[in-house]
């Protein structure tokens, strides 16, 4: 089975300094998702929303496309 990768446009965003929190808004369709999984796996949203990131990023399953970089 070929592997299917997460295609994002690619865009630069500055990291948070130490001490500081981030913050961001989900479109209801993306929270209501995260609710579906947070249910079933019993992690709380901020935590699954990480795991999910991290674990994309480890498994290398995000292509980023640079030719939409602004």
């Amino acid at each position: 089975m070929e592997e299917q990768k997460i295609i994002l446009p690619a865009k630069a965003l500055q990291h948070l300094q130490p001490g500081q929190s981030g913050m961001l808004r989900l479109k209801p369709k993306t929270y209501n998702a995260l609710v579906d999984l947070a249910n079933e796996s019993g992690m709380a949203l901020s935590h699954l929303a990480s795991e999910i990131i991290i674990q994309a990023i480890d498994k290398n399953l995000i292509q980023f496309d640079r030719s939409t970089r602004k």
